[in-house]
């Protein structure tokens, strides 16, 4: 399932994990790994389909509010929906650094940049090597004409893509 999937063989890794889920029902990362390949398909509502189905068995699976969020924010352009989806994943593992990332994207394009700053450092503490975080606090900063900061975390992120 995973080998099809990194190959862009999306038709076989879907029957793949499907026949993992029927013999391994109570496997959620089943579920969501079949939303991720949904999604690296572009089927949008069949991703949240087998999100809402890991929640069905699962109400407190973050990684299905996560990747909810996610797809609502990066893909339908619902803020809204994506914050409240991120926040409850937030409520229940408040260390991810993931989680957090994807908070202070969704505030910063919703043009809330205290919050937005807020999440991105948090995302840090729990991650300080994802430079991609870096370069989002710069633009956030960017954003609010603190070129100071922008300037800094743009340090930040290019001496972290070097270390690659």
């Amino acid at each position: 399932a995973q080998a099809s999937n990194k190959d862009k063989m999306y038709s076989q890794s879907i029957r793949a994990y499907k026949t993992l889920i029927h013999y391994q029902p109570d496997t959620l990362n089943h579920y969501i790994d079949l939303a991720m390949v949904y999604e690296n398909n572009k089927m949008y509502d069949s991703s949240l389909y087998w999100l809402n189905l890991s929640l069905e068995k699962d109400s407190n699976n973050y990684r299905a509010y996560t990747k909810m969020g996610e797809i609502y924010g990066k893909y339908y352009g619902q803020l809204d929906k994506s914050i409240k989806y991120l926040l409850k994943a937030y409520s229940l593992k408040p260390d991810d650094a993931a989680t957090l990332e994807n908070l202070g994207v969704a505030y910063g394009i919703a043009k809330n940049y205290k919050e937005s700053i807020k999440y991105l450092k948090l995302a840090l503490k729990y991650n300080s090597d994802n430079a991609q975080t870096y370069s989002n606090l710069s633009g956030t900063y960017a954003y609010m004409g603190v070129r100071d900061s922008a300037i800094y975390y743009r340090k930040l992120y290019e001496e972290k893509l070097l270390k690659k």
